[in-house]
């Protein structure tokens, strides 16, 4: 079975000033595959391989550097770049 995770690209404190708004949205599909959308289309979606890494395990959206950030299963923290799918090592 594939399990997709979702990370919300929009800070909550922006939701919150501003009231509901549409968000852009990643989620990772199988071991190296992102998923993106917007919440205002969601039906418009478009891929991106991920590399540089190995298998990831998990991403996260961390609003204090604006950077999607993933964990690969040997533990290695890499930044994802949204528009190649580069993995930058972050720390080990």
């Amino acid at each position: 079975m594939t399990m997709i995770r979702l990370v919300t690209l929009a800070a909550v404190s922006t939701l919150a000033i501003s009231g509901a708004q549409a968000a852009q949205v990643a989620g990772l599909a199988g071991d190296n595959t992102l998923v993106l959308f917007d919440t205002a289309n969601p039906g418009q979606t478009r891929t991106l391989d991920i590399t540089g890494a190995g298998r990831l395990a998990g991403i996260d959206f961390r609003p204090a550097n604006q950077a999607l950030t993933g964990v690969t299963a040997e533990n290695v923290i890499v930044t994802i770049d949204l528009e190649t799918g580069k993995a930058t090592e972050v720390a080990k």
